[in-house]
């Protein structure tokens, strides 16, 4: 029978004289047959927490939304403090907007979203509109955004000619392309069968800075990605422009501008000069 006055004396000094390592290993032998007895430590036991799912490189293909403006745009991260779009995303309707008016939004999830804190750099002042072809390699902006999204891997630049990009999917790697455009708003959108168009005497489909694609491109698609896989590993080869009549045949080519022609400003802190344009294809 259990003494329900307690362990006697005797007991008591027994535990006191021993070191306090074999203390610690006396509680934790009560504890564990106090829980066989009870049947309610593991109850009690909190749960380990959930470990969050790696979010995959598409999580830094995101939407880009000036605020108050009707348009939509789209932009990818290639840091995490910064995205690369097109320069004209900054003018709805032709009206410069500033930073702290562009929201950036994860394709991931609606909740994953940052604002605009600063230009970084622009390689033109281009109005939304018409873009000649040779004109795309100066549409592009570096935006800097807060919160920094640590937790999604930013797409490494590959600052390739038109003609190394063909080279590389002629070795095997997958060419990719995706936007918001016009019919998915809310929902990135990969382009689907396409790819770099051949080089043309006439410079029309490709330049230092800027090549064209046979993507159907839509408005909203600026600022989208064309990136090459290779081994599941992206590289970002330029950014979407917009599109314009197909040479010598109906429909139309997708403009690209080449992240060769933004690349060397991802760690300079000053907005680029503005150059005036004039414009002739169309752009979304």
């Amino acid at each position: 029978m259990s003494n329900s006055k307690g362990p006697d004396a005797s007991s008591l000094a027994a535990i006191a004289k021993l070191r306090p390592s074999h203390r610690v290993q006396l509680r934790l032998l009560v504890l564990a047959l106090g829980c066989a007895a009870l049947g309610a430590c593991a109850a009690r036991a909190p749960a380990p927490p959930p470990t969050a799912a790696p979010l995959g490189w598409e999580a830094a293909i995101g939407s880009l939304d000036v605020t108050g403006a009707p348009e939509i745009c789209t932009a990818v991260l290639v840091r995490p403090d910064t995205i690369a779009t097109t320069a004209h995303c900054l003018r709805p309707k032709g009206r410069f907007a500033a930073a702290s008016q562009l929201v950036f939004t994860s394709s991931a999830s609606p909740a994953m979203r940052a604002r605009g804190t600063a230009i970084v750099a622009e390689g033109a002042s281009i109005a939304p509109g018409s873009i000649k072809p040779d004109q795309a390699q100066t549409d592009w902006a570096l935006v800097r955004i807060t919160p920094a999204m640590s937790n999604i891997r930013p797409v490494p630049l590959a600052p390739l000619s038109p003609a190394m990009v063909r080279a590389e999917i002629a070795r095997g790697a997958h060419f990719y392309s995706a936007g918001y455009g016009q019919g998915a708003k809310d929902a990135l959108r990969a382009h689907r069968r396409c790819g770099p168009l051949p080089p043309d005497p006439h410079g029309v489909t490709e330049g230092n800075l800027f090549f064209a694609t046979n993507c159907v491109i839509q408005l909203g698609d600026s600022g989208g990605p064309v990136i090459l896989i290779a081994d599941g590993q992206p590289k970002l080869v330029g950014l979407i422009v917009g599109f314009a009549d197909a040479p010598k045949r109906d429909g139309t080519i997708g403009i690209v501008v080449s992240a060769r022609a933004f690349a060397p400003y991802l760690g300079v802190d000053l907005i680029s000069l503005l150059l005036p344009l004039s414009s002739l294809g169309k752009a979304p």
